[in-house]
């Protein structure tokens, strides 16, 4: 599979956080990272498990899941290296993504883990209180 993006060492991005919070309140986008966080547990999980059994649907839904969140987010390059997984599911063996897929959950827990920092750092969220 490719390397990733160039930007891949930062998918956070700022402006889609102050967009979250515009469109749905500081509550709102708290929710909304809250429950992303949730989600990514769940993922943790059933990633490893789909490149054990070879469960390429498994692993393109899991991929495709990350990659709808991170467009939300406005993590493009991200988005896209989602993208390129749930394509390569397809044309080769799991096990062969293994390794592009601990990179995709890693980025995108760092994207989550920084979307939540921001929000300890500006005075909001439930991390906070």
């Amino acid at each position: 599979m490719n390397t990733p993006s160039p930007a891949a060492a930062n998918d956070y991005n700022e402006a889609a956080l102050t967009e979250l919070i515009e469109t749905y309140g500081e509550e709102g986008a708290d929710e909304l990272i809250d429950a992303f966080k949730l989600d990514l547990q769940e993922i943790m999980r059933a990633v490893p498990n789909s490149l054990a059994s070879g469960d390429a649907v498994s692993l393109r839904r899991q991929a495709h899941t990350i990659k709808g969140i991170c467009l939300m987010l406005k993590a493009t390059h991200l988005a896209a290296d989602c993208e390129a997984l749930e394509q390569h599911a397809v044309q080769q063996p799991v096990d062969s993504l293994a390794a592009a897929a601990t990179r995709m959950l890693e980025r995108y827990s760092r994207l989550l883990d920084a979307l939540a920092q921001h929000r300890v750092s500006s005075g909001g969220g439930a991390d906070s209180r």
